[in-house]
């Protein structure tokens, strides 16, 4: 199984957890709640250090 790929969505939702908008977060994972998920350059979730 191989690593979880980046969507657009992951990317946004990095962004977002980055710049610490809440909104943008919650809108981004109510469309599409696997972006949770996705993986930045370093293989961060957004959780992971935002």
């Amino acid at each position: 199984m191989g690593k979880p790929q980046n969507s657009s969505k992951g990317e946004e939702l990095h962004s977002a957890a980055r710049s610490g908008d809440l909104s943008a977060v919650q809108s981004i994972l109510s469309a599409d709640p696997l972006a949770v998920n996705s993986r930045d350059k370093h293989s961060r979730t957004p959780v992971e250090v935002y």
